[in-house]
Parts: C-alpha cells; sequence; structure tokens
C-alpha cells in the first residue's frame, strides 16, 4: 500500500471516529487528542511556539580538563553584552579587538514557550514551573486551533477558500472545485440575509449588533460571513498530524526507528563482537559503529571489510556531531586508482579525494520505521537520530540504548522485519 493511500485509509478513520465517538464535533476531538499529546509539535498543526531569551556566551579555549582525553567544548553564560565582554578581557588578556568580538556571541540564555492565539503576549506565555498547570495553559489554549486543523484535515467540502488537495484530470475539473467554493460562499450569505433582514422602522435592512443580542430568534453569536477573497489552492495532508491523531484515536502503534534498532542490534551484535544488551552511540570510543575525524583511514577501511560495513558516520570528536560518511563503494573505486591513501578521516582531505559521503538524514527518535525504510528505498544508505535520554530495553532480546548520536542502516531494518514479522 502506498505512503498516500495509507495517509488517505487513515483519514477515513478519522472521520468515522470523529462522527461516532465525537458526535461530529471536531472541538472534543481536539481537546481529547490535546490531553493526551500535550507536548506534541509541528510547525503546521501544534499551537505551541517559543521565543529565544537573549544572552551572551564566550567561547572558552583557555581552560582545560587534565582528565579529558578529548577536549570538550567550554563556554561561559551571561544575561548582558557587558558581562560576556568583561570574562573574554579576562580569559583572553593579549588578544585583538576582532578576537575579542569573535568569542563573545549573542545566543538564547532561555526559551519562552507560548500557546494558543496570544503567542508571543503575556498572555499566552506559559510561566508555571509546575508540568500539571502547564498542560492545563497548554489544552485551553491550543483547542481553537486543534480544531480548525481537524477540520481542515477531514475536509470533504469545498469550503473556507481552501481547493481539495486531490488529483485533477482537466482545467474544467478545477473550475468546477472553484465554482463549488463560489457555490458555497453565496449559500452563507443568502442564509445570512434571509435570516437577518429586517424592515422595522424603514427600508428593508440587515438587523445592527445590539438588535440581534436583544432578539428572541437570532443567534448573537453569528458572524455576518466573510468577505470573498481568491481561493488558495489545498495542501498534502501533514503525515505526522495524521499519524499521530490516528494513533491517538484507534490506540493502533508503529514500531519506531529507535525500537527496530534496539531489537536488531540484539540480534547480531554477537556477530561482529559487541555486548548484544547494548548499542553504543556513534560517538562512542569503544563501539565498532562511527568513526572519528582524527581516525586512521587504512585502519577504518580494513575494519569495515572486516565487519561487513557499507557505511561509517564521521565524528567531530569536538562537537560529536556527524560531519559525513565514509563509504565502501567510494573507497573501492578509490583504491583501483592506487594512489597515497589519505592519513585520517579528515573531512577536507576526504573530500579532495572524493571520499567524503554526506550527512545522513537525522530523524525524530520516534519516526516510525517506515519513514527510514522508504529512504533507505530511495537511495540512503543510513539515517541517524539522537536520544536526548537513554531508553532502558522493554524486552529481554532488546538493547539498551544510551543517549547520544545512533545510526540505522538497512541491515537493521531487514533483521527487524525478518525477526518480528511486521
Amino acid at each position: 500500500m502506498s505512503e498516500e493511500k495509507d495517509i488517505q485509509t487513515m483519514i477515513g478513520e478519522i472521520k468515522l471516529k470523529l462522527k461516532s465517538d465525537y458526535e461530529d464535533d471536531a472541538r472534543k476531538m481536539a481537546e481529547a487528542f490535546i490531553k493526551d499529546n500535550p507536548f506534541w509539535v509541528d510547525h503546521i498543526d501544534s499551537a505551541l511556539d517559543f521565543e529565544p531569551v537573549e544572552g551572551w556566551y564566550v567561547i572558552d579555549i583557555e581552560t582545560k580538563d587534565p582528565n579529558e582525553r578529548i577536549p570538550s567544548p567550554k563556554y561561559n553564560s551571561f544575561k548582558t553584552k557587558a558581562e560576556a565582554r568583561k570574562k573574554a578581557e579576562e580569559l583572553y588578556p593579549n588578544s585583538t579587538e576582532g578576537w575579542l568580538k569573535s568569542v563573545v556571541q549573542k545566543l538564547p540564555c532561555d526559551f519562552d514557550f507560548y500557546v494558543g492565539s496570544q503567542k508571543k503576549t503575556e498572555e499566552g506565555k506559559i510561566t508555571s514551573p509546575i508540568e500539571d498547570e502547564q498542560i492545563k495553559q497548554i489544552v485551553e489554549g491550543s483547542i481553537k486551533k486543534m480544531s480548525t486543523r481537524i477540520k481542515i484535515l477531514l475536509n470533504t467540502s469545498a469550503s473556507n477558500g481552501v481547493i481539495r488537495y486531490r488529483d485533477f484530470k482537466s482545467l474544467d475539473d478545477i473550475k468546477s472545485e472553484l465554482i463549488e467554493i463560489r457555490t458555497e460562499y453565496l449559500r452563507r450569505q443568502w442564509l445570512y440575509h434571509l435570516n437577518y433582514k429586517t424592515a422595522v422602522d424603514g427600508p428593508l435592512r440587515l438587523m445592527k449588533a445590539d438588535e440581534i443580542k436583544t432578539s428572541q430568534h437570532h443567534d448573537a453569536a453569528q458572524r455576518k460571513p466573510n468577505a470573498w477573497v481568491k481561493p488558495r489552492w489545498g495542501v498534502a495532508p501533514n503525515p505526522r498530524f495524521v499519524l499521530a491523531l490516528y494513533q491517538f484515536l484507534t490506540g493502533s502503534t508503529t514500531v519506531s526507528i529507535s525500537k527496530a534498532l534496539a531489537v536488531s542490534h540484539f540480534a547480531i551484535a554477537k556477530e561482529y563482537g559487541e555486548k548484544p544488551e547494548l548499542r553504543l552511540p556513534v560517538a562512542s570510543e569503544n563501539g565498532l559503529v562511527g568513526t572519528f575525524t582524527n581516525s586512521p583511514f587504512k585502519e577504518t577501511a580494513r575494519a569495515m571489510a572486516k565487519n561487513g560495513f557499507t557505511i561509517q558516520v564521521i565524528i567531530d570528536p569536538l562537537t560529536k556531531q556527524c560531519v559525513g560518511t565514509l563509504n565502501l563503494s567510494k573507497i573501492v573505486k578509490y583504491l583501483s586508482k592506487r594512489i597515497a591513501l589519505p592519513d585520517t578521516l579528515e573531512p577536507g582531505e576526504l573530500a579532495r579525494n572524493n571520499l567524503l559521503g554526506t550527512v545522513p538524514p537525522i530523524l525524530d527518535v520516534n519516526e516510525p520505521l517506515s519513514r527510514a525504510e522508504s529512504l533507505f528505498a530511495s537511495g540512503f544508505e543510513a539515517v541517524l537520530f539522537r536520544l536526548r535520554e537513554p531508553i532502558n530495553a522493554q524486552d529481554s532480546e532488546e538493547a539498551d540504548l544510551p543517549a547520544g548520536l545512533h545510526i540505522m542502516t538497512p541491515h537493521d531494518a531487514v533483521v527487524y522485519r525478518l525477526l518480528v514479522g511486521e
């Protein structure tokens, strides 16, 4: 089943749930979803936002830790530029003005969170340190936007000036959609003029706001339909929102990339001389997976061939960030030229010799395995995900995943599917 068909199937089931479980009330569904997923965020469909709080940092390359084998980045944070500048002058008394300006950098010292339609105002700011009170404010501030997003997601009729997302067959097909939007607009205007006309004390006219409020037969909350605007193209449903809403409503879960990696590592670790119960991050000095920019090229290539690795990620030892990859196919092509080998995995030297591969896609730890598989199918040899907190094994045949940057390859996906059969 295609990904598009999967999404449309889930949307269909969400529509049924809206009718059967929530009396066709998107607001009730939105409230239930947010209560269960208060910290679910997305650039389109969530109501949470943040604003950086201004701060200043001083890059510190002077302070040394004698116990560190590999130096780690050090910096000092301050609320004002003056404080930061003073610290920089203390650290670097014999430096140029250009150096001092370079090591003093304006960066957020904290982050404020906002919710709902009152974003970035004091009314919408989340100030309570108590999580239960934070959740309550998030729920109350998110319902309006979330219910609107659900209505747009499940929209089956031409309304709100949005052309439905679907495949059109001709210009006449598109025009028919536009005509339907126009017809819907006229219908709303017709109903409004029919229900809110009056000829009291004079010629025919629309009722005034105070007349509607005091009327026994009219809804005071009724608003005049918005003026006509040019319809806009619909967009494809947001897959993350569809999946999150679907899983909440149906109780269905999909295996995450972290879960699949924990299972696959336990199954194949012994073949590579690793501990089955522990999958080390790629930036670990004791693991087989992952290399550093200062690692010897020849030994790395030999280890890849010995262990059957088609790709190794290259990590900057200072920042612990991936700066590229080393691919077995590129190594084979390079060796065939019978020229001198690079000494290390320094990215600049590898790039000059056409040996440096691109940084793999970095996914969210909770992304479904199917997302990684689709990337593998399109040509990527690996994906990365970062754990900010360790994940302990939930089963006797799973590995613990420590905090840090982890890699998943097609090997892991295949092993998981063969073992679990999902």
